[in-house]
């Protein structure tokens, strides 16, 4: 369900000033957790890269399409990608990369996914789809005025209200409002991938850690045992019922630095 910002969150998430349990798993957010004005910087791929080095597998949970998750497990430091919030996931071992669909998702070019993104279209001409729509398998995506060239009188209450009426599935991210069709989110996708993979979600539950920004990532906020929301996630809170377990003082991409360097102890 869509909260509106007004909607008082449970608790109040922790500054990240603790000792951490060192993890199995690394998971992060893409846009505007490690990404920093749209872009990933050097020092960001290197602390991937110094994860991996240290033997923790990493892995990104993102509502960014199909497409550039596939190439990104294939260039990036990264050992699993679940994309499109939950559809889709890449697992790469010893080489070997691995996909699998969510049973539930429906591709966005069915006649179903066709007919309802031209409603959307008739029904909110003012909307802005995104540039990365072309690359997504089972969702679309519609811009954030804050964020980019959309109309910043947009009413996305309407939007959000047309979209669950029709029973499509909707989420708010830093950027987007991803829409789909399929019973599933970040956390149930991820646990249903993992089960395929062989891989125990408890022991990724309890081992792992993740890093996210905004309300699409609340289901893993409440997931995970460590969970850390970049500084600027504090904005989102007030709309969000499951926080995250720590709040970092860095933004952005300079936030999952900081919690690396927590993670691997450096002074």
């Amino acid at each position: 369900m869509y909260l509106p910002l007004t909607r008082i969150a449970n608790r109040p998430a922790q500054q990240a000033r603790h000792a951490i349990k060192t993890p199995v798993y690394v998971f992060a957010d893409i846009d505007e957790t490690i990404t920093e004005q749209g872009r990933i910087k050097a020092a960001t791929i290197a602390a991937f890269e110094r994860l991996q080095g240290a033997g923790i597998r990493t892995g990104l949970l993102t509502g960014r399409p199909a497409g550039w998750a596939n190439c990104l497990i294939q260039y990036f430091p990264v050992d699993i990608i679940l994309s499109e919030n939950g559809a889709l996931g890449f697992n790469k071992r010893g080489g070997e990369i691995r996909t699998w669909r969510h049973p539930n998702s429906v591709p966005i070019t069915s006649a179903e996914g066709r007919t309802f993104i031209d409603e959307v279209r008739t029904r909110f001409p003012t909307a802005v789809f995104s540039q990365d729509n072309d690359y997504r398998l089972f969702d679309f995506a519609i811009e954030i005025a804050a964020t980019r060239q959309a109309d910043a009188s947009f009413d996305f209450t309407e939007l959000v209200g047309f979209v669950q009426k029709n029973d499509w599935q909707v989420k708010e991210s830093s950027i987007h409002f991803n829409i789909w069709k399929g019973v599933y989110d970040k956390v149930e996708g991820l646990g249903r991938f993992l089960k395929a993979e062989s891989i125990d979600p408890e022991d990724v539950r309890v081992n792992g850690v993740f890093a996210g920004d905004s309300p699409n990532d609340e289901p893993l906020f409440g997931w995970f045992e460590q969970s850390y929301g970049v500084a600027g996630v504090a904005k989102y809170l007030p709309m969000i019922e499951k926080h995250p377990k720590h709040l970092l003082e860095g933004d952005e991409g300079a936030g999952f630095r900081e919690l690396v360097a927590k993670i691997l102890g450096d002074p």
